[in-house]
């Protein structure tokens, strides 16, 4: 998982983490991402959307509470800082969904894999406002040519509802493991949900589509594993299947003709994931996009493929709990 730096705090002097252009908070107790898998395997996870944010408390695999809050107001949020203040020894993960979030691919000149850490972080600092929470993703090296290094930028607004998210979390004794963006963790998603339905290779291309309650509708695509584009928006009725199954279908629709931009061409060689409700898995046809493959799952499907005990229930409407839980326990 790849954690994002808070920069902007006064005193603050973060510190890098083990992988390249990760930062922890520097403000508060950390456990680290290997902390995580303690004794008991207790630790929570808060998914941040715009609509709300969800909070789910696992033990290993299994789902013990998950509870909704649609603001970080105390009176919605109450019954989530309780569960916390309970099991203080259960480190957090905050995972973002919202949509001010930012990805640029920039290339670096071919200096030595010491010196390149230095020109992302002045760049980051260059590029993006000092209050955003902002880290990077190492891409490799071109093979021909100048071999200059690729890198994905990406950054996190600290809009006033992600400040009042964090401050919560902030305030409680539990330790903070570190705060992740859906999109960038959902490559290993992807590899999981692969695997476990589908098997074999997986074709080079792959769109990954989930009806989440906090977000709306996340796209993640990925070629060769790296993301190259995503994208949140909202359902026009999230109340009637048929409609929802109209939206992911134009959605894709969309994303297909901006990746034939980008040199996408083959539509045999796109993998298609679809994460929604029963009764919207039921309405899609995804016949009609003739790619390679398609997985429509339910979110109790992916629960039972990757071995999430309690994340699902078969009424389940959303993908947020199952992509949360599935994330943490990476």
């Amino acid at each position: 998982m790849v954690s994002l730096s808070r920069m902007g705090k006064k005193n603050a002097s973060p510190r890098k983490g083990k992988r390249s252009g990760t930062v922890v908070p520097p403000t508060r107790k950390t456990s680290g991402v290997a902390e995580k898998k303690s004794t008991s395997g207790a630790r929570f996870v808060l998914l941040v959307g715009d609509e709300g944010a969800i909070l789910v408390y696992l033990q290993g695999k299994k789902v013990v509470r998950r509870l909704f809050a649609p603001s970080p107001q105390p009176a919605h949020t109450e019954a989530m800082v309780n569960l916390m203040r309970e099991h203080p020894g259960a480190s957090i993960s905050i995972l973002m969904d919202v949509l001010d979030q930012q990805y640029v691919r920039q290339t670096f000149p071919p200096v030595s894999s010491l010196s390149v850490g230095g020109l992302v972080k002045r760049r980051l600092e260059r590029d993006f406002q000092a209050e955003d929470l902002k880290g990077s993703i190492a891409l490799g090296r071109d093979k021909t040519g100048r071999k200059e290094w690729n890198y994905l930028l990406v950054s996190l607004s600290k809009t006033p509802l992600v400040a009042e998210w964090l401050d919560l979390v902030v305030e409680l004794p539990n330790p903070l493991s570190g705060v992740y963006l859906v999109p960038v963790e959902t490559p290993d998603y992807i590899k999981r949900l692969h695997k476990a339905v589908a098997g074999g290779s997986s074709k080079p291309w792959q769109l990954f589509v989930s009806h989440n309650k906090v977000s709306g509708f996340r796209q993640v695509v990925v070629h060769n594993d790296k993301i190259v584009f995503t994208r949140v928006t909202q359902a026009i009725d999230d109340a009637i299947a048929a409609v929802i199954a109209g939206n992911i279908e134009q959605e894709i629709i969309n994303t297909l003709e901006y990746l034939r931009r980008l040199g996408f061409q083959d539509s045999a060689e796109l993998e298609i994931f679809v994460v929604a409700a029963a009764e919207v898995s039921d309405s899609l046809d995804m016949k009609r996009f003739a790619v390679g493959a398609s997985h429509v799952l339910t979110p109790l499907d992916v629960a039972d493929a990757l071995g999430l005990e309690q994340a699902a229930l078969s009424a389940d409407r959303f993908g947020d709990v199952v992509m949360a839980s599935a994330i943490a326990t990476n």
